[in-house]
């Protein structure tokens, strides 16, 4: 399977829960109630199945790492980025507002995920000056 064939199976599996491949079907759409972690887990593999190094920065107490800090920082295939990931209806905290600002004011890409199929689309999407046929 190509990279993009790849991505495409691996964002139908999380959607769907699964982890073997089925035959298409038609499926209801069901609210995602997993919790931040259990979806920043979903990218993460998801990513590195497509060949990038995943690095995890989130913190589950306090400590001295500043605060805004992106959950993820993700490389490779030619692209990098810092993610915040969040449940669906999830909301950036203040600090998570003014670190994704400063970083974009000074041309650091910072995405904001709340699903496998986001960052699988952002990890496949053509390079700038690239041309698929």
């Amino acid at each position: 399977l190509g990279r993009h064939q790849v991505a495409e199976e691996l964002g139908r599996r999380a959607r769907e829960g699964q982890g073997e491949p089925t035959p298409a079907r038609t499926v209801p759409a069901v609210p995602d109630t997993r919790l931040e972690r259990e979806i920043q887990l979903g990218i993460r593999r998801a990513l590195e199945a497509l060949g990038f190094h995943v690095s995890d920065l989130s913190q589950d107490r306090p400590t001295r790492q500043t605060e805004g800090v992106p959950d993820i920082f993700a490389m490779g295939c030619g692209r990098f980025t810092w993610a915040e990931i969040k449940r669906p209806k999830g909301r950036l905290s203040p600090d998570q507002e003014s670190w994704h600002r400063i970083a974009r004011d000074v041309g650091v890409p910072v995405e904001v995920w709340r699903s496998e199929a986001e960052a699988i689309a952002w990890a496949t999407a053509p390079l700038p000056g690239e041309v698929r046929g």
